[in-house]
Order: structure tokens, then C-alpha cells, then sequence
């Protein structure tokens, strides 16, 4: 089960409708690696995380 699905983010929500349910259950569900919107906050989040690490200590 996707992370991102399982926190409640909201950008999910264009992939999570009824119309597009049996998609939605594949793609969230198993292959959710392979979804384009957790791929894009995967590479948000680790950016942030490399950011965050350059910073400066401040005391």
C-alpha cells in the first residue's frame, strides 16, 4: 500500500476517484512504485531531505 495513500495526502487525490477505481486499487495498492504521483513526491521528499541536511547548524 502506498505511504502517501496511507498518510491521507491530498495530492493523491486525482488518482483516488470512483470513476477510476479499479486503476486506482492496482496502482495504490501493489504497483504503487510505479505511480507517477508517489514518484514525484519521492523525489520531493528526498530533496527536502538533502536540503535540510546542507543547512547550517545554528547554535
Amino acid at each position: 500500500m502506498c505511504p502517501y495513500i496511507e498518510k491521507g495526502d491530498r495530492r493523491c487525490l486525482q488518482t483516488l476517484t470512483l470513476r477510476n477505481i479499479e486503476r486506482a486499487v492496482s496502482l495504490c495498492g501493489a504497483h504503487y512504485k510505479e505511480c507517477p504521483v508517489y514518484i514525484r513526491l519521492k523525489l520531493l521528499e528526498k530533496r527536502l531531505l538533502r536540503e535540510e541536511a546542507l543547512q547550517p547548524v545554528r547554535v
